[in-house]
């Protein structure tokens, strides 16, 4: 078998490839040079065949195509595996990805990195950021007066944390519930606030839930 260089520059030690006899066609430029592949076909589409062949006679084949204004990867005699359209809508498992949306996916995700465990929830940050997250319950009970402060084992001020229920009944309207991030303890903590009284059997009652 022969090999093809293409360019200028492609038989010089500037080529990394120039010595390597596995590299059958090698396509070598500089600065602007490029390379194209340009076919004219009815049905608007050029295609690059990639087929890696086994010793016992089958086939393993993907098509890259730019097929009627769209690109695609095509797992041959399967399925289109993907596709982007002119706007730049990336989709996955699906040939019809949303019109509002860079990416959509028609299958499952897995994300391996970040130690994901059972039970862990996908959180952001306010930049973006992505992590997995253990969701916890906190209470904090108020029925003697002043403030009840419960400690939460989020220490960054990235975490989030929310109140999910919230029962002053039977107390005076200074009775508060919050989520307040605390500097001296270095975490947030959930507040029962009871500046009046209550009745007999009531007390304020803060739950919040935090990912941490």
């Amino acid at each position: 078998y022969g090999k093809v260089g293409i360019g200028a520059g492609v038989n010089t030690v500037q080529n990394p490839d120039y010595n390597n006899a596995s590299v059958r066609l090698d396509i070598f430029g500089s600065g602007t040079q490029r390379a194209k592949i340009q076919t004219t076909d009815p049905a608007g589409t050029a295609r690059l065949d990639l087929v890696a062949k086994n010793t016992n006679g089958t086939s393993n084949a993907w098509h890259i195509e730019a097929y009627q204004n769209k690109f695609q990867l095509v797992e041959s005699g399967v399925a289109t595996r993907m596709v982007v359209q002119p706007g730049g809508q990336v989709g996955i498992g699906t040939l019809t990805p949303g019109a509002n949306a860079s990416l959509t996916l028609g299958g499952r995700i897995k994300i391996e990195g970040g130690n994901p465990a059972a039970g862990k929830v996908l959180a952001s940050d306010g930049g973006g950021l992505s992590r997995w997250a253990t969701k916890n319950t906190y209470q904090a009970n108020n029925s003697a007066g002043g403030e009840v402060r419960v400690n939460t084992n989020t220490t960054a001020q990235t975490g989030f944390c929310a109140l999910t229920k919230v029962n002053t009944g039977g107390c005076d309207s200074g009775a508060s519930c919050s989520v307040e991030w605390s500097a001296s303890a270095g975490r947030y903590q959930v507040v029962a606030t009871n500046w009046g009284d209550c009745d007999d059997g009531n007390q304020v009652e803060c739950v919040a839930v935090c990912l941490e």
